[in-house]
């Protein structure tokens, strides 16, 4: 009797956990990206990257990116990103080191070779 009690506690707070969770949405919604200007405005290990190809938004936000966070194994990367200081970076950030952009020898207009972080 004691552990069927045990459980029924158990389940409680569970339900209980679930239920703030929800009522928060905080945990459970997807986060929007953030915008930037440059990469100081975003977070550690991620930098201001612009992927949209000019015609293709609707409307300007104002901003000149997105925080995305830099290239892991296997992400993909731009082949002229690598080793360079910029405050916006055209398409993807660059690979965090160790990693080194690989090139795929795709060029996709207008990020130039598109690469895999190796």
């Amino acid at each position: 009797m004691e552990k069927r009690i045990k459980l029924l506690v158990v389940c409680f707070f569970v339900i209980i956990t679930l239920f703030e969770a929800k009522g928060n949405g905080e945990a459970l919604r997807p986060q929007k990206p953030k915008e930037c200007n440059s990469s100081k405005d975003c977070g550690y290990n991620q930098c201001c990257a612009n992927d949209q190809v000019k015609g293709r938004k609707k409307r300007s936000t104002g901003y000149a990116g997105i925080c995305k966070p830099y290239g892991q194994w296997k992400s993909e990367c731009a082949v002229s990103n690598q080793n360079a200081n910029e405050v916006v970076f055209l398409g993807w950030c660059p690979c965090s080191k160790p990693f080194d952009c690989v090139g795929t020898g795709i060029i996709e207009p207008p990020f130039g070779e598109k690469g895999v972080c190796r």
